[in-house]
């Protein structure tokens, strides 16, 4: 693929150096120009280091220096070069403040259009229900004892029966900070809190074995407490409601190779987040269709006289 980039700035730079434009400046603009379409298109296929778009920039960057000194041979060529760099550090970080702007009004317009693919409802910013104490350290920026936040980018409407809520939440004048998507699915009843850490406690506890390493590994990773023998209290409030909700055919909707692996149960509603990049429409369609499913599979008359 760098082969193929190089030999199509070859071929722009000639390109435009045949139009009278010089030849340092020529190969400047081609880098400029590659390097621009490479890393939109590694961002728009998720690839999470643009290394091409990156490095033809970095080129750019180099030969604009270069043009610059040949441009102006009677004036020192440090000087051409140091002023030439602050400029275009000037320009990239203008450059990267457009692009955050237009990225985040781009997905506001994707969860928007979702919304109306789905026949769901949409606002760029509501106040959004906090289940509990439980759930609210783990949402970004929401004190522990609030009981509503205010969630930006919002979907809400009703799937398999149930009713849910999409959101994500940032930290506030944070522009560095990592942002988070929130899933909310509505219950029929409050239960007792559960957290998905709890069925392979529970798979152990059944003598189904021990917990592999890289699940351990994917457990502290996801700030899921870990499996201990004899510790259920660890996982839940109400160890027999574990074992009354988890029958074979809850479980099995969890062995789905895209299914949230930290999810948990606070009082009225089954909650699950995407930390580190606000969702995607395909992954926040897929998760409200694999959390309302999952929630639909409840045993629901056993539930109804478990104590919460």
């Amino acid at each position: 693929m760098a082969i193929l980039l190089f030999g199509v700035t070859l071929g722009l730079a000639t390109a435009l150096a045949s139009t009278g434009l010089p030849v340092p400046a020529a190969a400047t603009l081609a880098l400029v120009i590659v390097g621009a379409v490479a890393l939109a298109v590694e961002r728009k296929t998720g690839r999470d280091s643009p290394v091409l778009g990156v490095t033809f920039l970095s080129f750019g960057a180099i030969a604009g220096i270069a043009a610059m000194v040949q441009a102006v041979p009677q004036v020192n060529g440090w000087i051409i070069g140091i002023g030439t760099l602050i400029v275009e550090i000037a320009l990239l970080i203008g450059v990267m403040k457009g692009y955050r702007k237009l990225a985040g009004q781009a997905g506001s317009l994707l969860r928007q259009r979702l919304a109306q693919q789905k026949g769901w409802t949409y606002a760029h910013e509501a106040e959004v229900p906090v289940p509990g104490p439980r759930t609210a350290p783990r949402l970004v920026a929401v004190p522990n004892d609030a009981t509503s936040t205010t969630g930006q980018e919002v979907v809400y409407g009703a799937v398999n029966g149930l009713n849910f809520i999409v959101f994500d939440r940032r930290r506030p004048n944070d522009r560095t900070g990592h942002p988070q998507t929130v899933w909310l699915i509505q219950l029929p009843v409050a239960l007792p809190y559960l957290i998905s850490s709890y069925l392979p406690y529970l798979q152990q506890e059944e003598g189904a074995g021990e917990a592999e390493p890289t699940a351990a590994l994917l457990g502290q990773i996801l700030g899921l407490p870990a499996v201990r023998p004899g510790q259920p209290q660890d996982h839940t409030d109400h160890p027999g409601f574990g074992r009354v909700l988890l029958t074979p055919e809850v479980r099995q909707a969890t062995t789905a190779p895209d299914f949230p692996r930290r999810w948990w149960i606070e009082g009225t509603y089954l909650c699950a987040t995407s930390d580190g990049e606000t969702a995607n429409p395909k992954l926040v369609a897929m998760w409200v269709d694999m959390l309302t499913s999952f929630a639909a599979r409840f045993p629901w008359p056993s539930l109804t006289s478990t104590p919460s």
